[in-house]
């Protein structure tokens, strides 16, 4: 496994740290999406 850190007897060792980076990618599409939809759904056309 490339950048794997193998321990001393051979074996993988298992990172624990969650991997949070696709968590921050998604929230920045959605505040973006909210960002870019936000004013449309405040401005009314008048009829």
């Amino acid at each position: 496994m490339a950048g794997a850190v193998m321990a001393e007897d051979g074996e993988d060792e298992v990172n624990p740290d969650m991997n949070v980076i696709p968590l921050v990618d998604v929230m920045l599409v959605l505040l973006i999406i909210f960002l870019i939809t936000i004013p449309a759904a405040i401005t009314t056309i008048e009829v």
